[in-house]
């Protein structure tokens, strides 16, 4: 039982979280819209008026203003973060120091001479 009320609060914070009681909101709105014109009018004007833009009911002006401010509170957030724990310095790397001349213990000479003309052979013993 308790599983069962855990996942309906869990999927209901989504709904919310994500925007999703908006969009049922305005969605009760547009049938409630189009219950109220069709009673005056036909159906079809009544879901022209429904969605036009140019009829919007207390509940849709009411939508509307409240995802503005939503909207507002949520940029201001994000301009008011601050971090206190970064504070830049410029760090210089340099590359180890290496000594420019290299010592060579064998003459340059010996590395061109070529070697002994028959190479030598292993003696089995």
């Amino acid at each position: 039982m308790h599983s069962r009320l855990a996942k309906w609060v869990v999927v209901a914070l989504l709904v919310t979280v994500t925007g999703g009681h908006w969009a049922f909101l305005q969605t009760a709105a547009w049938v409630r819209m189009t219950i109220d014109y069709s009673q005056k009018d036909g159906l079809s004007v009544a879901l022209q008026k429904t969605f036009d833009g140019r009829h919007p009911c207390n509940i849709c002006r009411l939508i509307s203003t409240e995802k503005k401010s939503e909207q507002k509170k949520q940029t201001q957030k994000v301009e008011t973060k601050l971090d206190f724990f970064f504070n830049a310095k410029m760090i210089a790397l340099y590359p180890p120091a290496f000594p420019s001349v290299c010592v060579s213990l064998e003459s340059p000479n010996s590395r061109i001479e070529r070697p002994p003309a028959p190479p030598p052979r292993l003696l089995h013993g």
